[in-house]
């Protein structure tokens, strides 16, 4: 009888070991499958975006703003009034057009760690938006001179 119990504790353990490698197994390969494979689709950097995105569209990227000033990637290439520009900040990048002189945001993406707040993207003489990370934020104005959006970046650390 305690031959048998030994047996049966020994088939017991070999059964759960090769149940957790299973297991293992198939969470990684669900992951894998979930998240892009093991590098196959690095995660881009805001900077990352807009530089493949003016490759696509044929543009050269925007170069990095001054501190508190985000500009208009440059395209080589008339500007169309409506034509939307990637304007970077510390705490995520919008993307704006102008026309009419009224700007328009057409989406926005928050850098690591920030999140958008209060959006009024307008149409109007101001769009603005708001990028927060803990206590801190940062407000971004976007206004229209000529036709290109240019945006103002107002620092709030209450």
């Amino acid at each position: 009888m305690r031959r048998g119990t030994v047996v049966m504790a020994a088939g017991w353990l070999v059964a759960a070991v090769v149940t957790a490698a299973v297991a293992v197994a198939g969470v990684d390969t669900i992951g894998a499958g979930l998240l892009g494979g093991s590098g196959q689709h690095p995660v881009l950097s805001s900077d990352d975006v807009d530089r493949l995105l003016a490759d696509e569209l044929g543009r050269s990227p925007s170069a990095q703003p001054s501190p508190g000033v985000a500009t208009p990637a440059p395209t080589g290439q008339p500007s169309a009034s409506a034509a939307i520009r990637s304007l970077s900040t510390a705490g995520g990048v919008v993307h704006a057009s102008c026309a009419g002189g009224a700007v328009t945001l057409a989406s926005w993406s928050p850098a690591q760690g920030y999140r958008a707040d209060d959006p009024e993207p307008g149409p109007a003489k101001e769009a603005r938006i708001k990028f927060k990370r803990d206590k801190n934020e940062m407000r971004v104005v976007v206004t229209c001179q000529g036709a290109e959006p240019v945006a103002r970046v107002i620092p709030d650390n209450d």
